[in-house]
């Protein structure tokens, strides 16, 4: 008699439970999910990856899990980069909140092929626009779509220009030029050229090579940088001459290499090749 009571009291409580857990199922509401942020994680000269942080949040007293999401990145109108997942299964705890993180690839030469202005533009703006499917018991399998505005940072070669050549001295074994080369960065941060190197020619020959340890260009920054050369006549022989008893302007090139590290964190440095012409009288 002691275990029929047991059983049916053990009975009652599964019962009560039961009723207590369809109360609460029926009574389920839709979760919430946001992007609450998107991070540079890497950037370059031919793409930037973006890491965009989703937030879901469930208001019930049981846990949820998700069922796949969809992520695409616009610019202009167009879809350039695209997360789908349609296998993603996270756990959302009961009145609780978890945080996912997504990574995006963009290819700059994508970008310019959507949006042609913003090859001269430091920044677009972008729009993150897609859908999370969570599994709700009652409700079912929903989903709650995802929005994000904000502006994208293009990056942009920094410009290396010869400017000018002049004649500072000549003499019976020697001469001495100064070689202008005019640096503009376009970036809104600063970049520093490290092993600026180059070689300067005029008429089919080398005449010179140098290199700079380092120069460091503001955000915005035009600057002119002078480097005096000595040439041996017995170096450059007849090509030099020319070039002195020319009334005409010569072609002079400058072939060059440098390091560039800009002031980001999230770039590493590349190797950044120049080459610039320009008709010059001595």
């Amino acid at each position: 008699m002691k275990s029929s009571l047991q059983l049916l009291l053990w009975f009652a409580i599964l019962m009560l439970a039961s009723c207590a857990n369809l109360q609460q199922l029926s009574q389920a509401q839709k979760p919430t999910a946001a992007v609450t942020s998107v991070a540079v994680a890497n950037l370059s000269l031919t793409s930037i990856t973006l890491n965009a942080r989703i937030k879901l949040d469930n208001p019930n007293p049981f846990p949820l899990t998700t069922a796949g999401l969809t992520l695409d990145l616009a610019i202009a109108g167009q879809s350039l980069a695209q997360i789908q997942q349609p296998d993603t299964q996270l756990t959302l705890p009961a009145s609780g909140s978890t945080t996912t993180e997504l990574p995006i690839v963009l290819r700059f030469k994508e970008l310019f092929a959507a949006a042609d202005h913003a090859r001269q533009q430091n920044e677009v703006p972008y729009g993150l626009s897609g859908k999370i499917r969570i599994q709700v018991p009652v409700l079912g399998d929903i989903a709650i779509p995802l929005e994000y505005e904000d502006v994208l940072p293009v990056p942009r070669l920094p410009d290396v220009q010869l400017k000018d050549v002049e004649l500072l001295e000549a003499g019976f074994s020697q001469i001495k030029l100064q070689l202008q080369l005019a640096l503009d960065n376009p970036n809104s941060f600063a970049l520093t050229l490290q092993q600026l190197g180059f070689n300067l020619q005029a008429m089919g020959k080398t005449l010179s090579s140098a290199e700079l340890q380092s120069v460091t260009l503001e955000a915005g920054e035009q600057q002119t940088v002078s480097l005096p050369i000595s040439l041996r006549l017995s170096d450059v022989g007849a090509a030099l001459l020319n070039l002195l008893n020319s009334d005409q302007p010569t072609k002079f090139i400058v072939d060059g290499h440098a390091r560039l590290i800009p002031a980001l964190q999230s770039w590493q440095a590349e190797a950044l090749t120049f080459r610039s012409e320009r008709l010059i009288n001595l």
